[in-house]
């Protein structure tokens, strides 16, 4: 829940700039934020405080995001270098699934 509130600024942005056909600043804010957030957001607390966290949910968390990056890069580089509707369902459908399989995961553990 706190991703999707953290997030919120980029969705914005992103959903301004694609509406007004802007696509190189949608993709720009998108891959600009990711890498942010993995190097700097998660690098700053690892230096001033170092400390452990699960393996398993990282090496879960990394495999999903890698294979959404596969996903978009296959949906970014068809014929058409186009996400239409449908892709974009179904990239929220893998969202929805993912939250699902994290949720239930920590049910089961807790």
């Amino acid at each position: 829940m706190l991703s999707i509130g953290t997030s919120l600024p980029e969705l914005a942005t992103t959903v301004v700039a694609a509406l007004r056909r802007e696509n190189e600043l949608a993709l720009g804010n998108i891959i600009g934020a990711n890498i942010f957030n993995l190097t700097f957001v998660l690098g700053m607390p690892a230096l001033l405080s170092p400390s452990t966290f699960n393996m398993q949910a990282f090496y879960f968390s990394f495999t999903v995001l890698v294979v959404a990056g596969l996903l978009f890069s296959l949906f970014s580089l068809g014929r058409k270098q186009r996400l239409n509707r449908g892709k974009g369902i179904f990239l929220l459908v893998c969202f929805i699934v993912y939250i699902t399989v994290l949720c239930v995961a920590h049910s089961l553990l807790t």
